[in-house]
């Protein structure tokens, strides 16, 4: 059984940050009135800010496909390894770009990586553990580095 390390992280925000006082008139309202409950919610969990990959207009400005593949690439800068070195890949989502493929094959695509291994997740709290699980276990188990 191999060890198993995380050795790089990557990230990517979609948009400007909107501030919780401009976030209604971001997403809009509903039925046209302010939320009854959004000073409790904003208090209780002390976000400040919130990237959105929507712009004014509800118009999409990425894809999640494109947003992941952002933070893939992020991370693969940050790393001691390259892009074609990769020969899994797994990804999670709660909401997939398209119903099929799933959304690594999507990844994959926008990565311009050659034929690899990969696994999609969905699910609404769980795919990311699941995803890193799937890649914990097949590093562990020798099927990939």
């Amino acid at each position: 059984m191999n060890d198993v390390f995380i050795n790089s992280f990557g990230a990517f925000l979609p948009g400007e940050p909107v501030s919780n006082a401009a976030m209604e008139q971001h997403l809009g309202m509903i039925g046209g009135q302010p939320s009854r409950h959004r000073a409790l919610v904003l208090r209780q969990n002390r976000i400040k800010t919130r990237h959105y990959a929507l712009d004014h207009e509800g118009r999409p400005l990425y894809t999640n496909a494109e947003m992941a593949s952002r933070a893939i690439k992020d991370a693969i800068e940050n790393s001691e390894i390259s892009a074609s070195q990769i020969s899994y890949l797994a990804t999670s989502t709660t909401i997939a770009d398209m119903l099929l493929p799933g959304l690594a094959s999507h990844v994959h695509a926008e990565l311009k990586l050659p034929p690899l291994e990969i696994a999609s997740f969905q699910s609404v709290c769980a795919s990311a553990l699941m995803a890193l699980k799937s890649a914990y276990t097949q590093i562990r188990a020798g099927e990939h580095q």
